[in-house]
């Protein structure tokens, strides 16, 4: 299946923030039935048990943040703490995320980035490095950039999630997203984003350009795939 890379209804900068908002909770509901916090947390076990329990996480192109704050949730009660950082070019998506940030009581720094485009230095380094369902959205150039600069704030450990294209997911982007969300830019955005996704290959070609040679690839139920590149 081809690769079509087309503008998705929420990269619109003049979406109006109501259905933004309601586009932003659609797909946090979407995450949560699909499971992608359990699909990440095992990653976070190993440097949480290296850091004495207490990790930095750096969130790239966070959006509204569902999945990070899920993760520091689930760390609590575990005993543990993930101190979370977030970055993104969309100021609507930071005052979303640290509403929420503030609704589930953990504390988080946000910051306004164009992250196609900008150096991470002046976010510092942190343990884990984290981009979920962002490349996408992006060129190829541009996407290596991400995952370049992300590996350069990584500490510890890289972790890219993101879909996988194939028809049977086409399919799937089509229906499932109708029965859980009454966003409209959710429903047509779904269709859009898993045609423009990255395959497994893709994804390993896109690591090797902002080399990253030794990144460990699988796939993830439903119909998704996480890196996982470590410095040492």
């Amino acid at each position: 299946m081809r690769r079509t890379l087309t503008p998705e209804l929420m990269d619109d900068p003049a979406i109006p923030e109501a259905v933004h908002r309601k586009a932003l909770h659609g797909l946090s509901r979407l995450n949560g039935v699909c499971g992608v916090t359990s699909s990440l947390w095992p990653y976070l076990e190993d440097p949480l048990r290296r850091s004495g329990g207490r990790i930095s996480l750096l969130d790239v192109a966070s959006g509204s943040s569902d999945v990070p704050i899920r993760l520091a949730q689930r760390a609590r009660r575990h005993g543990r703490e993930i101190r979370l950082s977030g970055c993104d070019v969309s100021a609507f998506a930071r005052r979303m995320a640290l509403e929420q940030a503030h609704a589930a009581d953990v504390d988080m720094d946000y910051h306004t980035l164009d992250v196609t485009r900008d150096s991470f230095e002046d976010l510092g380094r942190h343990d884990v490095v984290m981009c979920n369902l962002f490349l996408h959205h992006l060129e190829e150039d541009a996407a290596a950039h991400v995952i370049r600069e992300s590996a350069r704030a990584a500490k510890q450990l890289l972790i890219i999630s993101d879909l996988r294209r194939d028809w049977q997911h086409v399919m799937l982007a089509a229906t499932f997203p109708r029965l859980l969300t009454r966003s409209r830019v959710v429903h047509v955005d779904a269709v859009k984003s898993v045609r423009a996704a990255y395959s497994v290959g893709d994804l390993d070609r896109l690591a090797t350009m902002a080399g990253l040679h030794d990144a460990q690839i699988r796939k993830v139920f439903p119909k998704r795939m996480v890196l996982a590149w470590s410095p040492r």
